[in-house]
């Protein structure tokens, strides 16, 4: 992949782990549920969530190297943030099924 499109794609991935945590705190709290898995996450130590991070973005840069092309490194980002999203959402619901 070029220079810019690797840019363009790396942006929207970026772009899709920014808007997901916030799209799922909203979605559960508009639903009434308390964000479990958020909560955790901040409840991490400052060196466990730096290390997260910088796994999560080296997974995402290294696995954006292998996109053939600008269309369809968007659309796999997208994609992969519709599925995380999807899979935050469950997890909610099963667990507070659990406890309910």
């Amino acid at each position: 992949m070029i220079w810019p499109s690797y840019v363009i794609v790396l942006s929207t991935a970026l772009l899709a782990c920014v808007s997901v945590p916030v799209a799922y705190v909203v979605w559960i709290r508009l639903v009434g549920l308390e964000p479990t898995v958020a909560k955790r996450a901040a409840s991490l130590s400052r060196p466990a969530r730096i290390t997260l991070a910088v796994f999560v973005g080296f997974l995402l840069g290294g696995g954006l190297q292998f996109v053939p092309s600008l269309t369809a490194g968007i659309a796999l980002v997208t994609l992969f943030a519709a599925s995380v999203f999807a899979g935050l959402l469950v997890f909610e619901f099963v667990s507070h099924r659990r406890y309910v």
